[in-house]
This record gives C-alpha cells, sequence and structure tokens, in this order.
C-alpha cells in the first residue's frame, strides 16, 4: 500500500468516527425534541383542575383505576415509582406513551390538558395530607349534618339531600388538599351550575328537583331525598326553572382552621375506615324529608 493510500484511508477513518459521533449525538437529542420548547412543563397549568380530573378519568382510569391506584391493565401510579418522577417526566410519558409496556402515547392532548392532568395525578398521590392528618372525622360528621349545613345540598352514604354532588365516593378520588380547595374556594373549580325545577301537573301535584337529563319530550328529575322521576312535557301544566343556588365561598371565615381539616377528614373517608370513629346515633340521622329509623 503506498503512502498516498494509507494517508487516504486514515481520512476515511477518522471521518467515519466524526460522523458516527454526530449520529450517536442526534440519537441522544431526539427523545427531548419531542417536546417543543415552548411545551415544556415547567408552568402551572392555566386549565382549572377538573379538567385534569375529566382527562383522567376519560383516558387513564379504564387501565389504572378511577382511584389510581391500579386495575386490571395496569398498576397504580399514585405509588410506588410514579410518585417519583418529575413533572417533566410525567408529561413526557403521556404524550409519548410507554409502547413497550402497552401504553399508548396521548399525542391528541393539548399541551396544557396534559398539565392539568399531572396536576390532577398529583392530587391522587396525596401531596398534600395534612388536613386529614390534622382532622377529627367525628367532629366533622357533625359539621357536615349540622352548623355547616353541607347536608342541606349534599348526601353522604345516603344520608342528607341530593340536590348537589353526592360525596359519598368523592374522597376516593380527591386527596385531602383538593377536597379543602373545593370547600374554601368553590368558585374557583369550574363546576357548571345545576338547573332546578318545578314541574306542576294539571291537578296540583308538583314535581320539584334538579334536572339529570332532558329531551324534546322529557324531563329527568333528582329529588332531595334522591329518587328520579320522568316527567313527560306535554302532560305538565307549567314548568319553571331555577339554577340551584351555589355553594357558600366564605367558609374560611365561618369555620376554624380546625372545623375545615375536621370536615375535610370527614369528607375524606377516614370515618369509614376506622369503626371506632362510628357513634350509636350515627344510623339515625336521617335524609331530607325521611324520618329517623325507630330503635
Amino acid at each position: 500500500m503506498t503512502a498516498g493510500e494509507v494517508k487516504k484511508r486514515k481520512l476515511s477513518q477518522g471521518l467515519n468516527v466524526r460522523l458516527a459521533g454526530l449520529v450517536a449525538a442526534l440519537s441522544l437529542a431526539l427523545p427531548q425534541a419531542a417536546i417543543p420548547a415552548e411545551e415544556h412543563p415547567r408552568a402551572k397549568p392555566t386549565l382549572p383542575r377538573y379538567v385534569g380530573q375529566q382527562t383522567f378519568l376519560s383516558h387513564c382510569a379504564v387501565c389504572h383505576g378511577a382511584d389510581g391506584q391500579g386495575g386490571e391493565h395496569a398498576g397504580s401510579i399514585v405509588r410506588g415509582r410514579a410518585r417519583a418522577l418529575s413533572d417533566q417526566a410525567l408529561f413526557a410519558i403521556v404524550r409519548r406513551g410507554i409502547p413497550a409496556k402497552g401504553m399508548p402515547a396521548f399525542d391528541s392532548l393539548a399541551t396544557r390538558e396534559i398539565l392539568a392532568l399531572v396536576a390532577y395525578l398529583r392530587d391522587l398521590q396525596g401531596a398534600t395530607r395534612s388536613a386529614a392528618a390534622n382532622g377529627d372525622p367525628v367532629r366533622g360528621r357533625d359539621l357536615f349534618f349540622g352548623r355547616a349545613k353541607c347536608s342541606s345540598c349534599h348526601a353522604m352514604q345516603g344520608q342528607g339531600s341530593f340536590l348537589a354532588t353526592d360525596l359519598s365516593d368523592f374522597g376516593l378520588l380527591h386527596p385531602p388538599a383538593a377536597i379543602e380547595r373545593a370547600i374554601l374556594h368553590p368558585d374557583k373549580q369550574g363546576a357548571r351550575p345545576k338547573e332546578f325545577a318545578v314541574v306542576t301537573m294539571p291537578g296540583g301535584d308538583e314535581y320539584r328537583g334538579v334536572i339529570l337529563n332532558e329531551d324534546n319530550l322529557s324531563l329527568q328529575l333528582q329529588d332531595a331525598r334522591g329518587e328520579f322521576h320522568l316527567v313527560m312535557k306535554a302532560q305538565a301544566a307549567r314548568i319553571s326553572r331555577s339554577l340551584v343556588p351555589p355553594m357558600p365561598t366564605d367558609y374560611s371565615r365561618r369555620l376554624s382552621k380546625q372545623e375545615i381539616d375536621d370536615l375535610v377528614s370527614y369528607i375524606a373517608g377516614e370515618h369509614r375506615a376506622n369503626n371506632s370513629h362510628r357513634r350509636p346515633e350515627e344510623d339515625r340521622i336521617p335524609r331530607a324529608g325521611v324520618p329517623p329509623r325507630p330503635d
């Protein structure tokens, strides 16, 4: 081999080495490039928390369970390794999926939707549990059915009123921090107000309740006792409508911090996890309009 051929071979080998290094560098950079700089999950989500919950229930719960604890097709995402992942890592997993484990990519979701989803996942993981730890669920129950007047609109385990959200399973899907926010800042939860109807029949009978479903021909109502009524519009003499009164926004003034903690602890479900909190009269608090059960 001539000196010129040796020189050409060395130049070719050096070029190959540099090209290989460039390809390796690009291959390492490509995964990070999948998330554009303007979509990097650094900022807090600008969408309401309920958007994250709705996104979770419609895209994630079918495999991971409604509470994130795991289901038939996938494991828990509120315990173990998932809890230790950064928000950026969770964002990337949602956006790209994990094909090797059968998790699809949700790249059709908008960036703000994924950010709201990650924030809701942090709620499920219970990043802040101090409220429940400091609260007394027994006192919280007394407040719920007493001075705080929660039961005038909400039901718990079949007791109370069904004009607003039934809170029986609320603590299964919401950590204490989210429950406390819902109590103190109900106007910032983004929930749509419910519509209330009074249907008067020709004979004078009335049906009162929250409108659950409506079409051109009928109304389906749920009254304060939790009972359902299907009313044909053509048979009604009069139908009047109004919005269900919004939840009070002054609980931070009406209740002390300890009372808020007690109420959160009760709604979070600690009373059901510890039967020692149960009182003899617990089963005798009536539903709206239903007399107490005799001894």
